[in-house]
């Protein structure tokens, strides 16, 4: 869990909140089972396909990686990523001397694994780190600030919490004081009210 954490920090660059992408990659772990060691190299192909194609990273790794778990070679083409799911496959398969139905669930996903990390390599090689630096600069500044801000809120409240929680009650104690005074001394005047 820990590389697979250093991992996608590395492979976003810092372009995405790494709450986001733990939370998209939670998921993803439940999708693709024993392959999910690969989630940081699926994040790395997001975020070039998110260069090309457009969409944040986050949604483009959750398509990606249900795609790859399900093999669906629709959404895969959607995003650029032009491989026969079948073919893929079989060939898997035959490299391991067995025939796709003998494959189990998660050798079909590693052989689509493989095929759309390949051809993802193949395809984005030439790809520069940034297409915009600049925009990129922003909002990696935007992403800092709000897991900054987001650990930043969570500290004040486990510490600020207490401290409310106290006030509202003794708050609430006097309140119930002066009523009861006030009951008293209402019930204690000749005429029913005060004074």
């Amino acid at each position: 869990p820990e590389n697979i954490a250093k991992g996608i920090e590395e492979s976003t660059h810092g372009l995405v909140s790494m709450n986001d992408a733990l939370a998209s990659a939670s998921q993803a772990v439940i999708n693709l089972g024993s392959n999910a060691k690969s989630i940081p190299e699926i994040f790395d192909v997001a975020a070039k396909t998110s260069k090309v194609f457009g969409g944040s990273v986050t949604d483009n790794f959750e398509k990606l990686s249900f795609a790859i778990a399900n093999g669906n070679q629709k959404s895969l083409r959607q995003m650029g990523i032009q491989i026969e799911v079948n073919a893929v496959t079989e060939d898997y398969a035959r490299k391991l001397g067995l025939t796709t139905d003998f494959l189990s669930e998660a050798q079909k996903q590693q052989a689509i694994l493989n095929a759309v990390l390949e051809q993802s390599k193949e395809t984005y090689k030439s790809m520069p780190a940034s297409l915009t630096p600049v925009a990129d600069g922003m909002e990696r500044l935007k992403i800092a600030a709000k897991d900054w801000g987001e650990t930043l809120s969570s500290v004040i409240g486990r510490v600020a919490s207490p401290v409310i929680n106290q006030f509202t009650k003794n708050l609430t104690d006097e309140f119930e004081l002066w009523n009861r005074l006030f009951s008293r001394a209402k019930a204690g005047s000749p005429s029913g009210s005060p004074g």
